[in-house]
């Protein structure tokens, strides 16, 4: 490079880069200059310096890429601490699984109420019956219209064979419509009161 031709090496070949002040020479004359002498005298020395210079400069990004490294994995390091750890949900699942066969912990985290829940630690099961509340509502109510239903029927075979002579016995609440003209409101207003203990009779 430039500063490896001194003064003493221009001199023994009458050459001389003072500038345009002392040779009179302008910048593209000074130019062609440099490279013949790069070219023909100095060649050695330059390739030398340039190959210095893209080690150098290799060494460089090798050692700003492993810094670059080590901050990635200290900030990591960081989040780590930071975030509080995951809940192992793998023993409930399968308690899960045992209870209810079809259940797919992967399809219920498509669900956003359930997914929002066990991101916040919920435990499986109170998270899974949240996000199926409405269902298991919709399940109870038939489960208990089918007991109160077996309950009337029951009660009907153990008190004989008419209404009007079971309401002599008294203690029962009478109705004298058929069990099969009855509304969804009218069996589970029957299925209240059979869960309270009375009897209902038609």
């Amino acid at each position: 490079m430039q500063e490896n031709l001194n003064t003493a090496q221009l001199e023994q070949t009458g050459e001389n880069t003072a500038g345009p002040a002392a040779g009179g020479e302008n910048e593209a004359e000074r130019r062609e200059r440099y490279d013949r002498l790069i070219k023909e005298e100095f060649k050695d020395l330059y390739t030398g310096d340039t190959q210095k210079l893209i080690n150098r400069r290799f060494k460089e990004l090798h050692e700003l890429r492993e810094k670059f490294r080590l901050q990635e994995q200290e900030l990591e390091a960081l989040r780590r601490q930071a975030a509080p750890p995951a809940p192992d949900y793998s023993g409930q699942i399968e308690e899960m699984k045992a209870e209810r066969p079809d259940f797919d912990f992967e399809k219920e985290m498509e669900r956003p109420d359930f997914a929002a829940l066990i991101e916040k630690g919920a435990p499986l099961a109170a998270a899974w019956k949240v996000s199926h509340h409405e269902e298991l509502i919709a399940q109870a109510a038939s489960s208990a219209g089918l007991e109160a239903e077996r309950k009337i029927a029951a009660n009907i075979a153990c008190r004989g064979s008419r209404p009007r002579e079971n309401a002599a016995s008294g203690g029962g609440v009478r109705d004298r419509r058929d069990v099969s003209s009855l509304t969804r409101e009218d069996r589970a207003e029957a299925a209240r009161r059979a869960l309270k203990g009375e009897s209902v009779h038609f």
